[in-house]
This record gives structure tokens, sequence and C-alpha cells, in this order.
């Protein structure tokens, strides 16, 4: 997952949703959490009986409880992102989505030109709203969602635009002024070390994967002082010895595995433990960011 994606996750105000290689939910953004109380049951239901994905960028139609439902994807390396739209009109995500995939256009732009996109639109809407009472009906109630759809997320878009073209962190003020940090990620899905391990850097952390327990422990003990922040969904040997060497040592335990009780004590409140089927890595963020301040 390259970081340019990983920051248009966090930043679009639809819900995202991240497939691994074999196509299964790994894990959504905070904005598929806020708009659906069960986020996987109704991507599973919205991609029934749909088009299996094949191409680089594409889209098709569904729908939930009787709406219609826009999702548009794009392929990154080995795994499929897809964004969900309550409306026909967020279709123009396809063509911006597709831009990304051409080196000379940098992320900023896109995003800028989505914000300019979206604004022109709105102003239209609403002079079309005043001029033509014609439009009614659903059409009408589709359109005023849209317009207070755009209106509502501007604000928060061009926030995340200022901080990125003024190279600030998308999260950084929210960490401490301390040492440089660092996370070993340790998860047995490859997609999910490499998309925490991402975000994290996104953070100005140095993000270390380790593929295993095994190599985690290693880690560990090579660099006892220097890791700050484990995230990993196993035991991992010499955990004590970590803790000893690094009493501001913090572990985030994602799922559930016979030793995440005892973890959970021995590290007491340096430990989160959260779900990953699937994983919510807005949740994720805010879990390490609220240890590493502490």
């Amino acid at each position: 997952m390259t970081q340019r994606m990983s920051f248009l996750i966090q930043a679009m105000p639809m819900p995202c949703f991240v497939l691994d290689s074999e196509d299964k939910l790994a894990c959504f953004n905070q904005a598929a959490r806020a708009e659906f109380e069960d986020p996987e049951q109704v991507f599973n239901h919205c991609l029934t009986g749909c088009p299996a994905f094949q191409d680089e960028v594409g889209s098709f139609e569904s729908e939930f409880e009787g709406a219609p439902i826009t999702l548009t994807y794009v392929k990154d390396e080995a795994r499929y992102l897809v964004f969900m739209a309550h409306h026909q009109e967020l279709n123009l995500l396809q063509v911006e989505l597709q831009s990304l995939k051409k080196p000379q256009r940098q992320l900023i732009q896109t995003l800028q030109n989505m914000v300019s996109t979206a604004k022109g639109y709105s102003e239209l809407i609403a002079v079309m709203l005043e001029e033509n009472q014609l439009v009614a009906g659903e059409r009408l109630a589709a359109i005023r969602r849209y317009e207070q759809y755009v209106n509502d997320h501007l604000m928060d878009m061009e926030g995340l635009l200022g901080q990125a073209s003024s190279s600030k962190l998308l999260m950084g003020a929210q960490l401490a002024d301390e040492a440089p940090l660092i996370a070993l990620v340790s998860l047995s899905n490859p997609v999910r070390s490499e998309l925490v391990a991402e975000l994290f850097r996104a953070q100005g952390m140095t993000a270390r994967i380790a593929e295993g327990p095994r190599l985690a422990a290693a880690a560990l003990q090579e660099n006892a002082k220097g890791i700050r922040l484990l995230v990993t969904d196993d035991a991992v040997d010499g955990l004590p010895q970590w803790r000893e060497a690094n009493p501001d040592a913090s572990i985030i335990v994602c799922g559930d595995f016979s030793e995440r009780a005892a973890l959970a004590g021995d590290f007491a409140d340096r430990c989160r433990t959260l779900p990953d089927q699937p994983m919510d890595i807005n949740q994720m963020l805010r879990a390490a960011i609220d240890l590493l301040n502490d």
C-alpha cells in the first residue's frame, strides 16, 4: 500500500474498503464505520450479484435497503480499494482515481481538483433548486442529500489538503515532540501489516514489519529501547524483557488468541485490544496516537 493511497483512504469522506490479494475484506475507514452500523455486512451485501473486479479502475451499481449505491474501485498492486457512494454524481471519483496511476499527477493536485469540482457542482445544484421548481420527488431528495454531503465534508477535506501541502503530518500535531518513534508491526495478514506500517510512517514514525512472532521477538531483542510500540495478532516471546528495558513500551493486540488476556494484564494501561475482522484502520491510528502521547 503506497503512502498516497493510505492518505487517500483516510481523506475520503465516503466509505472506503480495502480488499486483500484474494479479494477478501481486509479493512475499512472511519467513514464506513460512521455510515453503517455493520460495514462488513453492508459491503458483502452490495457485492452480492455484482461482477468480479477485473479492470484497473471501474464501477458498478448496487443497493442497500432500497437505496442505490455506486461502488467505484481502483487496483493498487495486488489489491483493490473500493469507494462506496450513495449518489450517481460521485462517479467523478472513477476519473480522478484513474489519474492516480499517472506518476505526473500528485495526490494533492488530484484531491484539490475533486474539491473544486464538488464546490462547483454544489453551487450549480443550489441555483437549479431555486430556478427549476419541476425538480421533485426522489430526484430532488437525492440532489439535496448530495449538496448536504458535499458541504459537510469540504471543510474537512480542505483542512487535510492544507496540512499535506505544507508538509504537515496528518495527525502529527497529536504526537508529542520526542525522539523518533519506532513501531514494530507483526500481523499474520501481510496486507494489514503493510497498510498499518505505511499509515504509521505517514504520521512521522519509523515503522518496521516483522513476518511472524519469531522475527518480532528477534527485533524486540535487537532494539528493545528503540521500539516503543508493537502491533501484533499473536503471542511474541520476550515481551517482559522488552517492557523492563523500555518502561514506555506499548502494545496493540489485534484479534483473539489464548495469550491476549495475559498480555493485556502485563501491559495494563499501555495495551489496547482491537478486533481485526475486519480491522478499522482509523481506530488503529487513534489507539497508537493515544498510547504514544500517554
